[in-house]
């Protein structure tokens, strides 16, 4: 297919490095020089790197998060810019999910719900885990747009940051694989990179243990 062939390209490295994404929102200009540099209050300054154990670069998304606190993410939430500083500078969050789904993708419907009772389950145990969810392709394999995003949302009621990321241009290199669902974890702390995976076979089971192993630290 021609998306997951795109994918295989991005993993492969034929990416944009993400490692220039921090200059958004953590770069500062030395006066002296005009050159870029970075401030590591705002995000670790790196080196970047794609696989557990790396730290990931500070990667922006369009979409939509619950800012009218309806409880779920809805169009009359503004679409905004979502950087990965977002959850790295909210020191109550520990450990960050970042899952891509396709809307076409079976298995990725069927976990949502699991997801969202993972997303209660760890807000009402103090919010110390964020979930951003992003969508790749819509039904019929085109790129993934705020559409894309609206329709999920609604679909599922999704309640946590939800994100376009058309064809996977942004995330795809960070996955073992082009495979449907993929899922990542990292570790807020230090914006490392835990655990990646891909299909729902890995299970919550998992994904909750290697993130109860972060909150634990």
């Amino acid at each position: 297919m021609r998306n997951f062939a795109l994918l295989a390209l991005l993993i492969s490295g034929c990416a944009v490095d993400p490692s220039e994404n921090w200059r958004a929102a953590t770069a500062g200009q030395d006066p002296q020089t005009g050159v870029a540099v970075c401030d590591s209050k705002l995000y670790p300054c790196g080196p970047f790197g794609y696989g557990p154990g790396s730290v990931i670069a500070n990667l922006k998304l369009v979409g939509r998060s619950d800012s009218n606190q309806s409880g779920v993410v809805d169009p009359n939430d503004t679409v905004v810019p979502i950087s990965l500083t977002k959850y790295y500078q909210d020191k109550n969050i520990k450990a960050l999910y970042i899952g891509d789904s396709a809307e076409w993708c079976g298995p990725c419907n069927a976990e949502q719900k699991d997801l969202v009772a993972m997303h209660n389950q760890y807000k009402a145990n103090g919010g110390h885990v964020a979930i951003l969810g992003g969508l790749i392709e819509s039904n019929g394999n085109a790129p993934a747009d705020i559409g894309t995003v609206d329709r999920w949302a609604k679909k599922h009621s999704i309640p946590f940051d939800l994100v376009a990321d058309p064809d996977g241009i942004v995330l795809g290199p960070y996955y073992p694989k082009p495979a449907f669902p993929m899922w990542m974890i990292v570790d807020t702390k230090d914006m490392t990179i835990v655990d990646a995976g891909n299909g729902a076979e890995a299970g919550l089971k998992h994904i909750k243990s290697t993130i109860d192993d972060i909150l634990a630290q």
